[in-house]
């Protein structure tokens, strides 16, 4: 194949290599350069580039897990917010942790959105509803965790690690095919 042929099959693909590409940029650069305790993602002792970017991790955790309570609290009505901990009748508990707050996903989401061809005056209504969704992904997701907590623990860990959390990468693909096949002009 020749130049021109390869340069004219890629370019059908465009779009959808820029997400891939902003999706592992976007990862990489968060694992590269956010600095955290590993071994104790209850500690929010969170720094980027040695700066202490702790504070929005608190806050949007503990909105997470009091939205969360409310939300188990219409089906659940016996179980307890103990911070960022929900206990359940059963005595069980989740402790929703600050990577646990949706916030990389919400900046994956909107990286990719700012990186995508398209009118600007869209992007500034389309990326604070995009981030709305994933927030309300995030709490639908960690109810449905909660209810796995509570009535299945032993496939807590299979549903967390293999399941909602790819689910959540799935919702911002989705968005962004929203966003590429209604707003970007180029196609």
């Amino acid at each position: 194949m020749n130049n021109n042929k390869i340069k004219l099959q890629l370019s059908q693909y465009q779009d959808i290599i820029r997400f891939v590409v902003c999706i592992v940029f976007c990862h990489l650069f968060w694992k590269l350069t956010l600095t955290y305790n590993e071994t104790d993602l209850t500690s929010y002792d969170i720094r980027w580039f040695g700066l202490d970017i702790s504070a929005p991790f608190i806050a949007l955790t503990k909105h997470v897990a009091y939205a969360t309570y409310l939300f188990l609290s219409l089906f659940e009505p016996n179980i307890v917010l103990e911070n960022t901990r929900i206990v359940f009748q059963n005595n069980q508990a989740m402790n929703i942790v600050w990577a646990c707050s949706g916030l990389k996903q919400m900046v994956i989401f909107s990286f990719v959105i700012i990186c995508s061809r398209g009118d600007w005056r869209h992007k500034l209504w389309f990326i604070p509803l995009g981030l709305l969704a994933c927030h309300v992904y995030n709490i639908l997701r960690i109810a449905f965790l909660g209810w796995i907590v509570e009535y299945h623990q032993e496939q807590f860990d299979f549903y967390h690690e293999y399941i909602t959390k790819y689910l959540f990468y799935g919702i911002i693909f989705l968005l962004w095919v929203c966003w590429n096949e209604h707003f970007n002009k180029s196609k």
